[in-house]
């Protein structure tokens, strides 16, 4: 077999501000069900949905995330 490449993407995290809108608003983007999961007091996650083996990522709740538009 290949070895993986170096420094490749294996995960992704989209911290969200809104959670329940947010994963209303991905699930209905991708058609798909997000795996739901508490990640500790107060820290909640979403998994999206990708095939074993591949890039994954979730949506993180996080109060202090700012939309990407806004200018710092």
């Amino acid at each position: 077999t290949t070895p993986a490449p170096r420094h490749q993407v294996v995960w992704f995290v989209i911290p969200v501000r809104d959670f329940v809108r947010a994963v209303r608003f991905y699930s209905a983007v991708l058609g798909a069900h997000l795996k739901k999961e508490q990640a500790g007091p107060g820290a909640a996650i979403a998994v999206l949905p990708h095939p074993e083996g591949s890039i994954g990522g979730a949506l993180v709740l996080n109060i202090d995330a700012h939309p990407s538009g806004r200018q710092f």
